[in-house]
């Protein structure tokens, strides 16, 4: 898995598969039902650590077979799960619609975007959500519409083994120069503040309520600590570095180390926004 994760660590899975379109998708699910196996959601790679131990079970990326997108109507577009947030932002501002250019320079697919209700610069991706397409746990497919979707801080909460397959956003007409320019500006801001280009997994730890964990960990001096070949980000303490050959458990220990001395000198408990999978690394309390 250190092949497919933006950290670059994780040991092997059983099964990687990549279904084509909806109907593969649904066989798939019922096989692996069938023969009571696990199996994984991966989109882009990013948001996630992966044991050293690998994972047991099935691994299913979309990103051949879902990355469909278009113009539902003036304000509406229909796009799959496995489709890049990179490709997803580009298309909308080219068709001059506004509402998503906080989505830029975030790693992921739009899948994983709506699984963990990715944000940025105040907004989420739930605010411009006008329906979900699911695949279920016995592979038939079904649509549910915002008012019925228990999105919540970086989280959709709904069957795990459920399948994001798609979505429809609802956007605004803008200017496509001015969106643009606010595509350009996020992305400087996220260039001057976040350490881009190295292998990172995005923001650790979810913010708590009313503060920011990058500015926890830095109080607490964690700023630069290293843990093996993994570091605590210099530029942003909420990012995580694999400076070159760090494992997921160099990871992992960092990750637990930083969270203590946060909560020594803060009395908050951070919560990983990180995914943690496979096996051998335990607990995270």
């Amino acid at each position: 898995m250190s092949g497919h994760t933006t950290f670059k660590v994780g040991g092997k899975a059983d099964l990687m598969v990549y279904p084509g379109d909806a109907e593969e998708l649904g066989k798939v699910i019922c096989m692996l039902k069938d023969e009571g196996l696990p199996f994984l959601m991966l989109g882009s790679g990013s948001n996630l650590l992966v044991s050293d131990e690998g994972l047991r079970g099935a691994v299913i990326s979309l990103k051949e077979g879902f990355r469909n997108i278009e113009i539902a109507d003036e304000l509406t577009i229909d796009c799959g799960a496995g489709l890049s947030l990179g490709v997803l932002v580009n298309f909308a501002a080219g068709h001059a619609l506004s509402g998503i250019e906080f989505l830029s320079g975030i790693p992921g697919t739009v899948g994983g975007a709506l699984w963990m209700n990715a944000g940025a610069f105040g907004s989420e991706i739930k605010d411009v959500i006008a329906s979900v397409s699911f695949a279920d746990s016995n592979g038939d497919l079904k649509n549910i519409g915002i008012n019925d979707l228990p999105f919540s801080y970086r989280k959709l909460d709904v069957d795990p083994r459920c399948v994001v397959t798609g979505c429809r956003l609802v956007l605004e007409k803008g200017d496509e120069s001015i969106i643009r320019e606010k595509i350009r500006s996020y992305a400087t801001r996220r260039a001057e503040s976040q350490p881009l280009g190295r292998a990172t997994a995005g923001s650790v730890f979810k913010n708590p309520p009313g503060d920011f964990a990058g500015r926890l960990i830095e109080d607490a001096g964690m700023k630069g600590v290293h843990m093996g070949k993994a570091k605590v980000s210099e530029k942003h303490a909420n990012f995580i570095e694999n400076t070159g050959g760090a494992s997921a458990r160099d990871i992992f220990e960092l990750m637990r180390k930083v969270a203590a001395k946060v909560f020594e000198s803060s009395g908050i408990q951070l919560e990983p926004e990180v995914k943690i999978v496979g096996e051998g690394l335990g607990p995270w309390q």
